[in-house]
């Protein structure tokens, strides 16, 4: 079945059992299958959900994700299990090799430190406080100078667009809640 226009689906499978395997999971839902990761970047493909088969070779897999973090687009690199059961999403921002990211892992002075789930977790909560505490404040500072502002001119007009910004920031932040830690 063909991807989605808008949001296509990518399985990256050579001919075998575990490409066979997810075929049969995804079954209807609309897909793409490509035998090679360079398939990916042909110019008429659009980035989307990338499912990398469990008899893709590493070597591959990390060529693709050097691609995916170079390119400017937002792919979404995932790999599946042998039996097509589990998915495990990628960062397509640390392709490393086994050795070199163990090597990181123990060396304290690596300049490629691995971050732990947990801490990234946690950093994106101490940004989303520190960002909300003076976001509110700030939306409601604008909402009282606009109930100051009465005429319609640059003043309401520049005051408007700072509220839209504020919004947007909010909006932001909210979905950055999503990223939450269960306790």
């Amino acid at each position: 079945m063909e991807a989605s226009e808008s949001r296509p689906v990518y399985l990256v499978a050579p001919a075998g059992a575990a490409g066979d395997a997810l075929q049969r999971v995804l079954g209807e839902r609309p897909h793409r299958r490509l035998v090679s990761v360079d398939a990916l970047f042909e110019p008429d493909r659009t980035p989307g959900l990338v499912l990398f088969a469990a008899d893709v070779s590493p070597a591959d897999v990390q060529r693709a994700l050097r691609r995916m973090a170079a390119d400017e687009h937002r792919w979404i690199p995932v790999t599946v299990d042998p039996d097509a059961r589990l998915a495990v999403p990628v960062s397509v921002a640390y392709p490393l090799d086994t050795r070199t990211l163990v090597d990181d892992y123990l060396d304290p002075e690596s300049p490629h430190p691995v971050l732990e789930i947990r801490t990234a977790l946690d950093l994106v909560a101490v940004a989303r406080h520190d960002i909300n505490n003076p976001l509110t404040a700030a939306m409601a500072e604008v909402q009282l100078l606009l109930m100051d502002v009465e005429e319609p001119g640059e003043l309401r007009d520049g005051l408007e667009a700072i509220q839209a910004q504020l919004r947007r920031i909010r909006d932001l932040v909210g979905m950055l809640a999503r990223l939450r830690a269960s306790r």
